[in-house]
């Protein structure tokens, strides 16, 4: 009894396990709580204004031309090709006069202007090579920002590779951080489960030795109730058989004693059995022997049967 009531106190001061994260549970979280917080920027390009620029040029520039009055190079080229050619014109009349006797004619003039004219047809040439060195340069020009928009996508794609690597590497540091605090809720949760079994198991065998103890004292008090109440019924009914033949008596005591006297004169065969004595008398309501041997306040007061049957005959008879 004293080791079932030690399992009941156990039982009830235990209370039911309850799940609190450890503080290296709690680290993991902060961890990758951290890790969600510093996530990488979108990829935002440094060259991608100027390499719209650029394509925009190349995309709305002009067609080529050239305006030869507009050149100043040519201009120089046209002044000193002009003052050259007046110069060899004047020259060449200057020469030819000579050979006239210094008067002007008509082969002088003639000779002047072609050397004018040679000069003139080699600023034309100088035209045509101005204007093609100028295509030249157009070509140039429109080659390099081709160029140029090539440099900047090569050096905006070693800046997105870069990023991306910047982006794996923050990615598998998460998934590292994810399975790591996964893996240990998980153990430190199951082993909580556990926990929580072996206190279930625990509550219910001190549940199940508290019932088997008040199950045995219920047992034991209505037992003890039974045999209490069998007590009182049989002095009960003890009771209530002495008073009956107390009755009996007093009924017996009003008969003549002339009648006494004339029964005490004769001679009497009292019965010796149960089924003689309900022969005689007509009376079944005394005890059988069986009744009386169970009766220890019958026995104590006639002793035998047959004295019981002679005392219940003189009542009866």
């Amino acid at each position: 009894m004293s080791e079932i009531k030690k399992k009941k106190t156990t039982t009830k001061t235990t209370k039911r396990p309850t799940y609190k994260k450890s503080e290296s549970v709690k680290k993991a979280e902060k961890k990758l709580n951290s890790w969600e917080k510093n996530a990488p920027d979108d990829y935002e390009s440094k060259y991608s204004a100027e390499i719209d620029g650029i394509l925009n040029d190349i995309l709305n520039r002009e067609k080529f031309t050239y305006n030869l009055n507009a050149d100043p190079l040519y201009e120089q080229y046209r002044q000193l090709y002009t003052q050259n050619g007046k110069k060899a014109m004047m020259d060449t009349v200057g020469e030819a006069s000579a050979m006239t006797g210094g008067y002007s004619n008509s082969y002088a003039v003639t000779a002047g202007n072609q050397a004018y004219h040679e000069y003139l047809n080699n600023l034309n040439d100088v035209a045509i090579d101005l204007r093609d060195r100028a295509y030249e340069q157009y070509g140039d020009e429109t080659e390099k920002l081709f160029e140029d928009v090539k440099l900047l996508r090569s050096l905006d794609g070693d800046d997105y590779d870069k990023y991306l690597d910047e982006l794996e590497r923050y990615y598998k540091d998460g998934e590292y951080l994810l399975e790591r605090l996964t893996a240990m809720s998980d153990a430190e949760y199951e082993q909580f489960l556990q926990t929580v079994d072996a206190w279930e198991s625990d509550r219910d065998f001190a549940f199940k030795e508290k019932t088997d103890a008040l199950d045995r004292e219920e047992f034991e008090k209505e037992m003890a109730f039974k045999k209490a109440e069998a007590e009182r019924d049989q002095a009960n009914a003890d009771r209530d058989y002495q008073l009956s033949l107390q009755k009996l008596y007093a009924s017996k005591s009003s008969d003549s004693s002339d009648s006494k006297k004339k029964k005490a004169s004769q001679t009497i065969s009292y019965p010796e059995t149960y089924k003689e004595f309900c022969s005689a008398t007509g009376y079944p309501g005394i005890m059988t022997e069986t009744e009386y041997l169970a009766h220890k306040n019958a026995k104590k007061k006639y002793g035998t049967y047959k004295k019981y049957l002679k005392a219940m005959y003189k009542i009866y008879k």
